[in-house]
């Protein structure tokens, strides 16, 4: 089984009318028996899926810091955080019983920096404007050194494990809200907000696929990679 050591801990204070809250967090978690795939994992035809696998430990470790506002005509709150996972797994000195060479490597859900921050900014009672900006380091992913030809196939060669990553994240959304100030008296109140998603138009990869074409050549799928708008209309009882 996994055993996992955590230690966190934190700072949090908030201004002296309350208007300002400011918080700082770390943490560190070692892990021992985790578990991944060796190099050439094979699960074709393969009836002991465990065979295939290789134990070792692993450790993840981060700060995050946040300032948020929450009265006033300007809110929001702006986040970052550092953080790492990664992974060591060498069970002998055999090629075949470790993974990049036996060194620290990251998981595939390592993203260092991550950014985020929202802000509203309300006109009086009738209308509220909305920002948010998202931004992530890319994850991981595994790029094959060349590949290698057999009876006229190619096949590619790999020597290290989450060797490069995808483009970085980061989008930008908008949205804008409009009340109706004779409506705060009923018993329910309805609202119209317009957004727009990826109000700059960010391409985001989504994945990377290698096509072998006068050498190596990566190409990205992106899912909305254009702004999206939309209107919806809410309502709530009072």
């Amino acid at each position: 089984p996994q055993i996992s050591e955590l230690y966190s801990g934190g700072i949090f204070k908030n201004s002296r009318n309350n208007i300002y809250e400011f918080s700082l967090e770390g943490y560190y978690r070692s892990t021992e028996n985790v578990l991944d795939f060796k190099p050439g994992a094979d699960f074709l035809f393969q009836p002991y899926i465990e065979t295939q696998t290789l134990q070792g430990k692993g450790k993840a470790y981060g700060v995050e810091l946040m300032v948020s506002k929450k009265k006033g005509e300007i809110t929001g709150w702006v986040n970052y955080t550092y953080s790492r996972a990664l992974n060591q797994i060498k069970q002998s000195g055999r090629f075949d019983e470790q993974i990049n060479s036996g060194n620290w490597y990251a998981t595939n859900y390592d993203r260092p920096h991550s950014f985020n921050a929202t802000v509203s900014i309300s006109q009086g009672s009738h209308h509220e404007f909305g920002f948010t900006f998202v931004y992530n380091t890319g994850r991981p992913f595994t790029v094959p050194e060349g590949f290698v030809e057999y009876n006229n196939v190619k096949y590619p060669y790999y020597v290290e494990r989450n060797n490069d990553r995808i483009k970085d994240y980061h989008r930008l959304d908008f949205s804008w809200t409009i009340r109706n100030p004779s409506m705060q008296k009923k018993r329910w109140e309805g609202s119209w907000t317009f957004a727009v998603y990826n109000l700059y138009g960010r391409a985001n990869a989504y994945s990377v696929y290698l096509r072998p074409e006068n050498g190596l050549k990566a190409y990205q799928l992106t899912i909305f990679g254009s702004p999206i708008p939309s209107l919806t209309y809410n309502f709530k009882f009072m």
